[in-house]
Formats: structure tokens, sequence, C-alpha cells
């Protein structure tokens, strides 16, 4: 999968967003990023993923990805819904668009506070009127204090509407989410066991993300889920750098070349070796850990603020 960071520009500034307002960079050109589609669809790519900031503020993106979808890729576009109306949804279906990922992130009160913003969560509900029947719609659940006891109550709302799945996300410390002091501080084990249970009910599809891979004694997903970073997973940047996955943002510490100035499959046979060499294991705590068979090292975001380790004790 070839993720593509659209945008950092955005209309709302969630308290736990991964993009600070001070990370805004230049843009890739329309042509700059239909070149990196070309080379993605040469070499066997085959979902395209956009993400941004809020990707529906580039004027081009239709058309970008009508384009990737002559190409033979399948496109995904993830969203806070704002900006959708019927048309734009007709528009962005007809070029391509095979999954919507919706952001909602509790009931309307707590999801308007976390997005700071009134309306938000009324876009969202009617986003899923008008995409629902056309394409799939993926909601995506960012796991916080402000919504840590109000998944019960999120889950009736996504059965009411036949969600297609709810991907669930542990809060990643970057960004706003740093600043704003929003982590968890309910106990973990009674998190995973109410996601457990409402997984038993089986009135919607329930995923927690890859992020959070090691969970003893819950069953929160179908199958063992790692980080694809460096294995079926690489991302363009805003700039066309190339790193793992769109939350590691543009330090230095994460780029593997530049799409500009390298062949993208270039850069993918080369680089990526801090994931293909496991270099995880060098990490003392993991050696002696018997469980790493169920976390692959977990997530590098979180291994970089040494909080990959969720194992519980």
């Amino acid at each position: 999968m070839l993720g593509w960071e659209a945008t950092k520009r955005c209309i709302f500034d969630c308290v736990h967003c991964g993009v600070t307002k001070h990370q805004l960079k230049n843009e890739l050109t329309t042509a700059q990023i239909k070149s990196l589609i070309n080379q993605a669809a040469d070499f066997g790519i085959s979902i395209f993923a956009i993400t941004g900031g809020e990707p529906l503020i580039r004027k081009d993106l239709v058309e970008i990805i009508a384009y990737a979808s002559k190409k033979g890729l399948k496109v995904t576009l993830a969203t806070n819904g704002l900006l959708l109306d019927k048309s734009l949804v007709d528009r962005l279906i007809k070029a391509g668009v095979v999954t919507f990922m919706l952001s909602l992130d509790g009931p309307k009160e707590i999801h308007n506070k976390i997005r700071r913003n009134s309306k938000s969560f009324d876009h969202v509900f009617n986003a899923i009127k008008l995409i629902r029947g056309k394409s799939a719609v993926v909601i995506s659940t960012t796991l916080m204090a402000l919504n840590q006891y109000s998944l019960p109550d999120l889950h009736n709302l996504l059965v009411n509407e036949k969600i297609d799945l709810w991907r669930l996300n542990p809060l990643l410390p970057i960004g706003n989410a740093l600043d704003n002091k929003v982590s968890l501080t309910r106990p973990l084990n009674e998190i995973l066991g109410e996601i457990h249970a409402l997984r038993k009910r089986k009135q919607v599809k329930i995923m927690l993300c890859e992020s959070l891979p090691y969970t003893p004694g819950y069953t929160v997903r179908d199958l063992p889920v790692y980080c694809p970073v460096g294995f079926t997973v690489m991302t363009i940047g805003v700039d066309g750098t190339i790193r793992g996955c769109p939350e590691q943002g543009d330090s230095e510490d994460w780029v593997e070349g530049n799409g500009l100035t390298e062949p993208l499959q270039i850069i993918w046979q080369k680089k990526f070796s801090r994931y293909r060499n496991y270099e995880w294991k060098s990490d003392p705590s993991c050696a002696k850990c018997n469980a790493t068979k169920l976390c692959m090292g977990g997530c590098w975001i979180l291994r970089n603020y040494k909080k990959q380790c969720i194992k519980i004790k």
C-alpha cells in the first residue's frame, strides 16, 4: 500500500491531531504526484491511501484520484467529512474512491469538543448518509481521555448507521496531543475488555489498529496485526519525501528518501532497513520478553517515546 499525505492544511485544529500548524510545507504539484502514481503502478502497488490534513482542501484531488484509479490503483480517502456534499461525493466515487474513512471520536458533544467545531458531528453523519450504499464507509476513532468512557454510546450510533468497519486507534503522542495532554487515563485492560464485549455482539465489525498489537486475553481483532511499514506500506510525505506511515511526520529520523529525486521502486527496495532487519530486537527489554511474537516490537512512533510496550502485567 502506498500512502499519500496530500496536505497538512485543515479546517479544524483537533486537540489530538498529529499535525501542528508550524509543520505546513510546500505540497506536491498535480504533475509531481501523477509521476509518483505512475511509478507506483509500474511496480505493482495496488492500494493508494490518501490522508492529510484534510485532503479535500486540494482542488485537484478528484483529478488525482481519477488518474490513480485509471492506473489500476484502488483509492481510499481519509476525511473529516466537513467539505462533503452530494455533488462532491458522487464525483469522488465516479473518480474511483472505493473506501471513505471518516473520523468520528464520540457522541455529538464529545466529538465536537475534540474537533473544536460545533458542526463537525452533524457533517460526519451527513457524509455517512451520502456515501452509504455507494462506497464502503470506515469510521476511525482515536482513543483518548475525552472519549475513553463513551465507546458503548458511539458503538450504538454506528450500529444504527450500518457502518462497514469501525477502526479504533490508540492516541499517539505527537503534534497537538503532546500539548493538550489528552492521553488515556482509564486502565487499558478496562478499555480492551469493553472492546472485546462490543465485538462479541457482532453488530458492527471492529478492528483495533496496529499501533496497539499486544492485547493478551482479549479478542479485539480477527488476525494478528503488526506494524506493516517497510513490508507492505510506505508513505509519500506532503513534500515528496518518503517515510513509513503518515503519523511519523517530517522528522529526518523517519525519512527514507525523496520521491522527487529518487525512483520510488529503488527507495522501496534499498531502504527501510530498520524495519526489515528487526532493529527493535536490540532493545534489551524486548530481548528478554516472551511476547515479542505477538507484537513484533510494537509501534515505531511509540517506541520513539519509549511507550511501545503496552504489555499488561
